[in-house]
């Protein structure tokens, strides 16, 4: 029986080198698909960025400042104007109720009982507004047997708010007065529903014998 590499032509030394070649292949192959592949690394996983916070607007005026924003922002209210003041005399502001009054915005008014005697033009203004529609209200503070336990004078009703839309609130020393625009005076513009709301409730508390003009 004779080589078939002979009659081909091929000396076995070729056959054998081409077999070895093709066993080395086959074992390559066989080392590479068992070998550990290094691990796929996946895009670094950041935390989600946390959106900001809206911060409280907050602004600080003296008087005429006051007045110029505060006049504004009545005038511009489109639901509700809250006003609770020592004194009730300011002329100009009582231009802007009436007005806003007239295009259906509630306006809400509570004055202190014991002043609305020393502003000669107060209880003309307030019977005004109620006369259009306005809410106008009187009150005291509290007892003082209540605090103190003895005898003594009823405190008067302090606040000093202005609230529109349910919004915006101002809050500090100044009187709804023509006068308050001589005075030395702190207010504070606080913007946000929920400070307004807060003001609003803590307004309304703080008021005691509430009863209408």
């Amino acid at each position: 029986m004779h080589c078939h590499c002979r009659r081909s032509g091929v000396s076995r030394k070729v056959v054998k080198k081409k077999k070895a070649k093709a066993v080395a292949r086959r074992a390559k192959a066989a080392a590479d698909t068992q070998r550990p592949q290094p691990p796929v690394r996946s895009a670094p996983v950041l935390p989600l960025r946390q959106a900001p916070q809206p911060s409280l607007a907050v602004e600080f005026f003296g008087a005429a400042d006051f007045w110029n924003t505060a006049l504004k922002e009545v005038a511009a209210a489109r639901t509700t104007v809250f006003v609770a003041s020592l004194v009730y005399d300011n002329s100009k502001l009582q231009t802007k109720l009436l007005a806003v009054l007239a295009r259906g915005v509630k306006v809400e008014v509570l004055v202190d009982r014991v002043s609305l005697a020393g502003a000669p033009k107060a209880e003309e203004r307030l019977k005004k507004l109620k006369e259009k529609g306005a809410k106008v209200s009187l009150a005291s503070g509290k007892p003082y047997q209540q605090v103190f336990g003895r005898a003594g004078h009823t405190g008067v009703y302090h606040a000093k708010v202005v609230v529109v839309d349910r919004a915006v609130t101002f809050l500090g020393s100044c009187n709804s007065t023509n006068s308050s625009l001589v005075n030395g005076e702190v207010v504070v513009k606080v913007t946000g529903a929920e400070q307004a709301a807060q003001a609003y409730a803590k307004a309304l508390e703080e008021a005691k014998r509430v009863g209408p003009l």
